[in-house]
């Protein structure tokens, strides 16, 4: 090939772009194939298959057999009828298959976007990388990825395929009535609309305005379209009503729920991605809008004689130059939902990524941030990605590959259920609530089935009171009430320590993350001596802890990360319950897979402080908090250190 025909290539913007989009492609891939471990996908499958068995979408909480009556809007359920077909009928590797396909859309188009816009290949990689590590925790099959991919495409709708807004409705309007029946972020397609025309306000695009506020009407109108009519399009605001009215709950127990400023001891990324994107792309922004106006105010006292200037004039302005304004009313549209709730991140990192490159581009040209840049960012990112790294560091239970978590769902609990107690009446902790309905459901029911506003925020409360703050009173309550003779727990939750020290309740089963305990008065006595583990434990034999799966080196190259979530949870409800020779056992599995596991280290200080082996147990003491962290024996620990503090 000459050189002049290796010129023309280049030049070509296909050939320019190509090597970038795949590996962004690539970077998606990495990112995006892990396997299914999000709870509430069970709860979704199985209130898809009631709607295809009873041809129609509830109004109440059916899966759940003590609130069954409770009015419900189920805005969700075209996205469930798609979760059963896709995690009953095809299999999880099928559910992985469709996670990616969303990841791919959304990222090729916010790329669309930024070449739209005028940005370079390099820029858009490297935007659409801090956005991906911003974003990451949103990356499951749960409807609210489909309402992130509707935003970019809205985005980029508005401001590059028709920035006046003429014929967008064609696009828009189907779009919007999806939406309305896929999940309750549908307010934000009209809503991105009005900020859109707030944008082409302040351009005195007085045309162009009227437009989009009459789009903002139609598509508000059309989300009138979902089974429950008025009450589904209300559903959002009730929702944000109820998240405001119980602020402190949800935020101090629901992790999504938590606001994004908040304290964070495991500082994770997905924060500081976004934070450095948010910064980056607004400055960008504002910069450019600054120089727009000093150029224009410097055009108006210089002669419109000059050639240069008329041709200039003449071209008129740049796809982004256009875009700038109406670009900057949405990001602030999407920024002022970001601090109250953590989970608003993911869809400003998304419109901001786009914005972000062409900001760049335009401000310091096509060559910033570079090639080498760019991909050693997605080199970094995808290592992070396929061997864990990123999921240890952000407490995430997710692991690189396809099938089902071996992490995430209590399997060994439900499993034991299925085959020991089938009819037992089952206390479900909030956060297996899902899981079980969709394991167990319709010959066993979860007393909370992992539907937020399924059932009264009060009651809500009181399991959340009972799981989390260890409140005895409320947990015997719920049992006076409802009549549970089982319960299923998370390890390392309080509330499984006070059953464990507890003489009408006794441990009969463990799993990897997971504790089943039963009603002693509630179950044949022959057949707790068979499974009571805690009398064992009493006679202080081994406690059967459970180990955390780890997998091999992937590719037999790439070591991959592992937390010893199991051992870790195992140790600390052993020490809680009073049994400190058996807790450092566990401790001690958990420092053999983790050496600096903080918790483990300060665990086996305390324990060793309490035999007698103070040097020992000082330097243990001591390096557990140092190392920072998540770390919940923390004061524990400067209470060993400094008995009098």
């Amino acid at each position: 090939m000459t050189p002049a025909a290796d010129e023309e290539r280049r030049d070509r913007p296909a050939a320019r772009w190509a090597p970038a989009l795949l590996a962004l492609a690539v970077l998606v891939f990495c990112a995006g194939t892990f396997r299914v471990h999000n709870l509430d996908i069970w709860l979704h499958a199985r209130t898809g298959e009631w709607i295809l068995e009873h041809g129609r979408v509830p109004s109440t909480n059916v899966l759940s057999e003590l609130h069954a009556d409770h009015p419900s809007v189920h805005d969700k359920w075209l996205f469930q009828v798609a979760a059963h077909v896709l995690l009953d009928d095809l299999g999880p590797d099928a559910v992985i298959a469709a996670r990616l396909l969303l990841m791919l859309l959304l990222f090729g188009t916010m790329a669309a976007t930024a070449r739209g816009l005028g940005a370079g290949p390099w820029a858009t990689l490297a935007a659409c990388a801090l956005a991906l590590l911003a974003g990451r925790m949103r990356f499951l099959f749960r409807p609210d990825l489909v309402s992130m991919l509707l935003l970019v495409v809205f985005a980029h709708v508005l401001l590059v395929r028709r920035p006046d807004g003429r014929g967008a409705w064609r696009v828009l309007l189907p779009l919007q009535v999806l939406w309305a029946n896929v999940h309750g972020y549908f307010l934000l397609g009209w809503l991105a609309v009005l900020a859109l025309a707030a944008g082409r306000l302040v351009q005195r695009r007085v045309d162009v305005t009227r437009r989009l506020l009459l789009l903002a009407a139609l598509l508000c109108a059309s989300c009138l379209l979902n089974p429950a009519g008025l009450d589904g399009w209300l559903h959002p605001f009730a929702i944000l009503a109820d998240l405001r009215a119980h602020a402190e709950f949800y935020r101090s127990t629901i992790v999504e729920f938590a606001p994004t400023f908040g304290f964070d001891p495991r500082d994770s990324l997905d924060r500081t991605a976004f934070v450095l994107l948010a910064v980056v792309t607004t400055a960008l922004l504002l910069a450019h809008l600054v120089t727009r106006a000093r150029r224009g105010a410097a055009a108006s006292d210089a002669t419109r004689r000059d050639a240069e200037g008329l041709a200039a004039s003449a071209r008129g302005p740049s796809a982004f130059d256009d875009a700038c304004w109406p670009a900057l009313a949405l990001l602030v549209l999407l920024g002022a939902m970001v601090p109250s709730l953590r989970r608003n991140m993911a869809p400003f990192a998304f419109v901001a990524a786009p914005l972000a490159a062409a900001a760049a581009g335009a401000r310091f040209g096509p060559r910033v941030p570079g090639r080498l840049v760019a991909l050693l960012l997605v080199v970094v990112v995808a290592w992070g990605e396929l061997t864990d790294t990123t999921s240890v560091h952000d407490g995430l239970e997710r692991r690189t590959g396809l099938g089902l978590s071996r992490i995430a769902y209590p399997d060994e609990g439900i499993a034991f259920f299925a085959r020991e107690l089938p009819h037992a009446n089952v206390f479900t902790a909030f956060r297996f609530g899902s899981t079980f309905t969709g394991r167990r459901w319709p010959e066993q029911v979860a007393s909370t089935n992992g539907n937020t506003h399924g059932y009264p925020t009060g009651y809500l409360e009181q399991v959340m009171a009972a799981v989390l703050d260890a409140d005895r009173a409320a947990f015997d309550d719920l049992v006076r009430r409802y009549g549970h003779d089982a319960a299923l727990l998370p390890l390392g939750a309080p509330l499984s320590a006070v059953l464990l020290d507890a003489d009408d309740w006794t441990l009969v089963d463990v799993g990897v993350r997971e504790a089943v305990f039963v009603r002693r008065d509630a179950v044949d006595p022959l057949w707790l001596s068979v499974h009571d583990l805690e009398l064992p434990l009493r006679l202080g034999r081994p406690f059967p802890v459970p180990r955390t799966p780890c997998d091999p080196p992937l590719f037999g190259l790439l070591p991959r990360a592992c937390d010893p979530l199991a051992e870790r949870d195992t140790a600390l409800l052993l020490l809680v319950a009073g049994f400190p020779e058996a807790a450092d056992a566990a401790a001690a599995l958990a420092l053999e897979m983790a050496p600096d596991d903080p918790e483990s280290l300060a665990l086996h200080g305390i324990v060793l402080r309490n035999t007698g082996h103070a040097d020992e147990a000082r330097a243990l003491l001591e390096r557990s908090l140092a190392l920072g962290g998540v770390n919940r024996l923390a004061d524990s620990a400067r209470d060993a250190l400094d008995p009098d503090r």
